[in-house]
């Protein structure tokens, strides 16, 4: 019974806490196709830092990484994109390189991690999660279950099934960034194995009217990082998932792709 109290105030101050978080957050969303390039919202709970090396260089400290999202807005807070490109564009059968990984700093607890993606483009453009990373509440291309547009997604680390979606699924939980994996070893940066995509694509017959100026809000993909401390009482799922619910509602309050049903 202590366990089940335990569990219920852990959910209800996840919640609360992932509601809260739009003031309270630090940089980290990416907005694409913007003349801004900027960076604004990566939400935390618990002690969690932002990296300082490249993901696929996380042993070397000495590789340069860009730090100031005013200069570089391919990173901010626990976000980066390693092959972004100020003011894409995008035009019929197109594949535009994007590529969001997740990070935390050595001295971060033990994380969670989620990334809601908002879809501003025409109908039409889409892309496909890399392993590593399951779907918690999506849309897709109509009749095509792997060309999502936007929505929620669970870092699951590498997996059955490609993406860890079947572990996902059977309730079995998330993966762990963990700056020290290894008690014996020096902590460092820890960072998703994969970006949740790589690429963004549209298909031959694209509509790009009306897309000559990159400055309006209305033509852009952004992502947002949900990271949230591991906790010594022990983590379920379905609470995890329901604090990632919330936090989405919360930054986009006109999203709809979390239902009540969802």
């Amino acid at each position: 019974m202590e366990a089940e109290v335990k569990r219920r105030k852990r959910r209800v101050v996840l919640v609360a806490l992932a509601a809260c978080l739009v003031v309270a957050g630090i940089g980290g969303t990416l907005a694409w196709f913007s003349a801004q390039s900027s960076l604004t919202n990566t939400f935390t709970v618990g002690n969690i830092k932002p990296p300082t090396t490249d993901p696929n260089n996380p042993d070397n400290p000495d590789v340069p990484f860009p730090t100031d999202p005013d200069n570089d807005p391919r990173i901010d807070g626990n976000l980066y994109e390693p092959h972004w490109v100020k003011d894409s564009k995008i035009a019929p059968g197109a594949s535009v390189a994007k590529d969001p990984y997740v990070g935390i700093g050595k001295d971060s607890n033990p994380a969670y991690t989620y990334v809601y993606v908002k879809n501003n483009l025409p109908d039409g453009a889409y892309f496909a999660i890399e392993q590593g990373w399951a779907p918690v509440a999506t849309k897709t291309i109509q009749g095509q279950q792997d060309q999502y547009t936007e929505g929620l997604f669970a870092y699951t680390g590498k997996g059955v099934g490609g993406t860890g979606t079947a572990e996902y699924n059977a309730g079995k939980g998330l993966a762990v960034l963990d700056p020290k994996p290894d008690q014996s070893a020096a902590a460092k940066d820890a960072w998703t194995v994969s970006p949740l995509f790589t690429h963004i694509k549209t298909g031959a017959t694209y509509d790009t009217t009306g897309m000559e100026s990159t400055t309006d809000p209305k033509k852009q993909i952004e992502v947002y990082a949900y990271v949230a401390a591991k906790s010594a009482d022990g983590d379920k799922l379905e609470d995890l998932d329901a604090a990632a619910k919330a936090w989405v509602k919360s930054v986009d309050p006109s999203q709809t792709v979390i239902t009540d049903a969802a």
